[in-house]
């Protein structure tokens, strides 16, 4: 895992935990890149469903209503 915390637009912490290569025993770094792919569909998902309930948009929605 990868920390960034930024406040006040400043950086206040910066870390890696783990390893990003476990055969090879290479460290995390807060520059490590990691590949996401298809992992943020569910956040993306339940970030809508959010903000569905709190009545800022409709399941039925198109994505053109909020980006010509």
């Amino acid at each position: 895992m990868a920390v960034l915390l930024i406040r006040d637009e400043r950086i206040e912490y910066r870390k890696g935990f783990g390893l990003a290569d476990l055969d090879a025993h290479t460290p995390i770094t807060p520059d490590t890149q990691f590949h996401l792919e298809s992992v943020t569909k569910q956040f993306t998902a339940m970030a809508i469903l959010i903000l569905a309930d709190q009545g800022k948009l409709k399941l039925d929605d198109t994505l053109a209503k909020f980006c010509p």
